[in-house]
C-alpha cells in the first residue's frame, strides 16, 4: 500500500545528524531527503542574516533551491518539511505547482505559536501548507496554529 508512495523530506538538520522523520519513512516507502543545514552555523551568522549574508542565509537559500529542484525532477506524493523556518512561501507555492497531486506538509516538534519559534518567512508561508503535524496538543486544542495562519 505505501511501498509505491514517494516522499521528499526536508530535514532540519545537518547530513551528519539523524533525521527521525526520514528514518521512519524510509522503512515503509520511497523516501528522498534534503538536509537544510549544509553549513555549520555560528553565533556571528545571526548578525549577518538580516543582510542576506552568513551561513544561516546560505543554508536557507540552498534549502529552498534544493526543494524546487527535487520537485522538478520527480513527482512526490508527499513533501514534508521539518519546522520550515526558512522555507519561503514562493518555494511552497512553486513546489505545489510542480507536483499538483502532492500534499505539502509541515512537521514540527516545537511550539510554533511561540514567537521565538517563528520567523517572518515561516509566518508568510503558513497558509500555503496543506497539512501540519505537531507534537504540541495546545497548538491544536486552542487553535493556535490557525491563529498564525495555518489552514
Amino acid at each position: 500500500m505505501y511501498r509505491d508512495k514517494k516522499i521528499l523530506i526536508l530535514a532540519g538538520c545537518k547530513p551528519s545528524e539523524t533525521s527521525y522523520l526520514y528514518s521512519a519513512f524510509k522503512k515503509i516507502c520511497q523516501t528522498d531527503v534534503i538536509y537544510a543545514q549544509q553549513f555549520t552555523q555560528r553565533r556571528v551568522d545571526r548578525l549577518f542574516q538580516p543582510f542576506g549574508l552568513g551561513r544561516i542565509f546560505q543554508n536557507a537559500k540552498l534549502a529552498n533551491e534544493a526543494i524546487v529542484q527535487a520537485a522538478e525532477s520527480k513527482n512526490y506524493d508527499v513533501i514534508c518539511i521539518e519546522k520550515g523556518l526558512t522555507i519561503s512561501r514562493e518555494t511552497v507555492v512553486r513546489v505545489k505547482d510542480l507536483n499538483i497531486d502532492s500534499h505539502i506538509a509541515l512537521w514540527t516538534w516545537d511550539d510554533q505559536a511561540l514567537s521565538h519559534n517563528q520567523t517572518r518567512c515561516f509566518l508568510d508561508a503558513a497558509n500555503a501548507y496543506d497539512l501540519v503535524f505537531t507534537t504540541k496538543s495546545n497548538n491544536i486544542k486552542y487553535r493556535e496554529l490557525e491563529k498564525i495562519g495555518f489552514k
